[in-house]
């Protein structure tokens, strides 16, 4: 079986991956993102076994879930599809991602997907004329 971290070396096509894998604001996987970084939340969702906050019962889950994204086949077609430049992918740390958003902890987004001037979501409150 194809590991998912084969398609996902990086952090932001690791949080891409995970933003097509798991429900927005999984706690569980929010804390691992939080704690592990996306590339590592990936490659522990990919092999298994034990995770680290994580219950094993949850991990299992997780797991399984993830086993089941990979069976699929078309992971690299349907990266390929959702990176080809239509929308861009922004990630925490990026110049423009809305630190505001930080505040929703470990229910964050994965990543926000975007088209045109990100420099708008990083404009603070105060400035905008709105």
């Amino acid at each position: 079986m194809v590991a998912l971290t084969d398609y996902a070396s990086d952090e932001r096509t690791a949080r891409v991956v995970l933003s097509m894998m798991i429900e927005p604001a999984d706690r569980t996987v929010g804390r691992l993102l939080l704690r592990e970084g996306a590339v590592e939340t990936l490659r522990l969702l990919d092999v298994g076994g034990s995770m680290p906050g994580v219950r094993a019962e949850e991990a299992s889950i997780l797991h399984h879930t993830a086993q089941q994204f990979a069976s699929r086949g078309s992971l690299g077609d349907d990266l390929a599809g959702v990176l080809d430049g239509s929308y861009a992918p922004l990630i925490p740390g990026d110049a423009h991602w809305p630190v505001s958003v930080d505040a929703l902890g470990d229910r964050a987004p994965y990543v926000l997907w975007t088209k045109g001037a990100t420099s708008l979501l990083a404009t603070r409150q105060e400035t905008r004329y709105w």
